[in-house]
């Protein structure tokens, strides 16, 4: 996915991580099961990511998975996790009372 492609699409969510499941699964389950549409831009096996989305978006190879979203950049599963779940109003998604969100969180 190209920068303008990225620009176009600015409130569409895109997840950024290496074509494996690994941390940015439960993300994918959790904006599928919202129904949340969603991109996806695969990191190469060696790590290359277009330099102008690095650039863009302050983004740190080492720090994956990534969600871009509204403009900004969002890294660490539960930190995505817990902002996809705000935006989306979906904080059920974390348990029914405070107990369920720390056994979750």
């Amino acid at each position: 996915m190209t920068q303008n492609m990225i620009d176009e699409v600015i409130n569409k969510p895109v997840l950024i991580y290496f074509k494996i499941r690994g941390h940015a699964q439960i993300i994918r389950e959790v904006l599928l099961e919202i129904g949340v549409e969603f991109d996806e831009i695969f990191v190469t096996d060696n790590g290359y990511l277009d330099p102008s989305i690095i650039e863009k978006y302050s983004i740190e190879i080492q720090k994956l998975p990534y969600l871009i979203h509204n403009g900004a950049a969002y890294h660490d599963t539960l930190s995505i996790l817990k902002y996809i779940s705000t935006i989306y109003d979906r904080l059920d998604l974390f348990g029914r009372n405070l107990d369920d969100y720390h056994k979750i969180a």
